[in-house]
């Protein structure tokens, strides 16, 4: 007997009606508690974020760096900050305010 996950990747998807052009900043979510099917060196396995909002320290996420695919190689791939986030038990959610050099991308939106 085979269990069966489906492969769910993990991106922010943002709220349009929040997009503030002026101040930079998107309202996103960083996720749902779905499980990600990840790999590692030990192999592959399957990640969940709990949502619990007493399971999650958000202290370390506030000022944080958000990262355009993961890519920490260059001070290009930082492509904002959390300046808030908070969870509700069934989603993650965030205020990024976007770098200056990538301002242009949220007011295509």
């Amino acid at each position: 007997m085979h269990d069966t996950i489906t492969m769910i990747t993990r991106r922010a998807s943002f709220a349009p009606q929040s997009v503030n052009p002026d101040a930079r900043t998107v309202d996103v979510i960083w996720s749902t508690g779905a499980p990600v099917k990840r790999r590692d060196f030990d192999g592959s396995y399957v990640e969940r974020l709990s949502l619990d909002p007493k399971a999650v320290d958000l202290s370390r996420l506030v000022g944080a760096s958000v990262l355009d695919a993961h890519r920490q190689t260059a001070v290009r791939d930082v492509l904002g900050t959390v300046r808030d986030a908070t969870v509700t038990g069934k989603e993650g959610t965030a205020t990024i305010q976007r770098s200056e050099e990538h301002t242009s991308e949220l007011q295509s939106h």
